[in-house]
């Protein structure tokens, strides 16, 4: 039997964060730039990035991400001062921001599903 491969939660939730703001920009320039070649460039080299980055991701991390964009809702959110997730102001529990700061489990909002930045750079 094949063991799973280990998840590096880490560098897959600062990958869809790099991801997410690729997004963000690319979903402004439509808007602002339509009929610009030079945005229309722009627009494919972020998409082609976002595709890179996206390979370099686990699937179950980016299908769980991909479920928030139908919404425009933010996928990966950053922990606020007390240890609370900026997008729904609920506590992650004392006993799993530790276990999420050391990979061994996903940082994901018990609340709201979100995957939460819980490390310091």
């Amino acid at each position: 039997m094949k063991k799973k491969e280990e998840i590096h939660y880490h560098e897959a939730i600062k990958t869809l964060y790099k991801i997410q703001e690729y997004e963000l920009t690319i979903a402004e320039a439509e808007i602002m730039h339509q009929e610009s070649k030079r945005a229309e460039l722009r627009i494919n080299m972020l998409r082609e990035k976002v595709s890179a980055l996206k390979a370099c991701v686990p699937e179950e991390i980016i299908n769980r991400y991909e479920r928030f964009k139908p919404n425009n809702l933010p996928a990966v959110v950053d922990m606020i001062h007390g240890n609370k997730c900026s997008s729904c102001h609920v506590s992650i529990s004392v006993g799993n921001l530790p276990r999420m700061q050391a990979d061994k489990i996903a940082p994901i909002c018990q609340n709201c599903g979100k995957y939460i930045y819980v490390w310091k750079e």
